[in-house]
């Protein structure tokens, strides 16, 4: 019972549409007009290169280079990227994985 989004380039653009449906359906308060959604994270697991193996390195490294573009208290911060290691679970058949934070080029979107 999972919708997904196949071959169709996750950022920019797909995870754009996702956050936003989210947070429409999500985070409005029961009754109300009146968002209530504080926090959104993506986290993603790539397991091999998809034969784009060149575009997904060049495209590692420019992101390793990038200062990280996130919101708090809807404010813009900077942070720096690879740092705040977390655990995500993705689910069953990939299992908990670590992440690292990257800038995402959606986020201003």
């Amino acid at each position: 019972g999972v919708a997904a989004i196949v071959s169709s380039g996750i950022w920019p653009g797909v995870s754009a549409l996702m956050a936003a449906e989210a947070v429409a359906r999500l985070g409005k308060r029961e009754g109300t007009d009146q968002k209530t959604c504080e926090s959104l994270d993506f986290s993603f697991f790539t397991a091999g290169t998809g034969n784009a193996g060149p575009t997904i390195v060049s495209a590692t490294f420019l992101l390793l280079a990038t200062p990280v573009i996130t919101y708090l208290n809807g404010k813009k911060t900077e942070k720096e990227p690879w740092t705040e290691q977390r655990s995500v679970d993705f689910g069953p058949s990939i299992g908990t994985k670590p992440v690292w934070l990257l800038d995402n080029p959606d986020v201003p979107t």
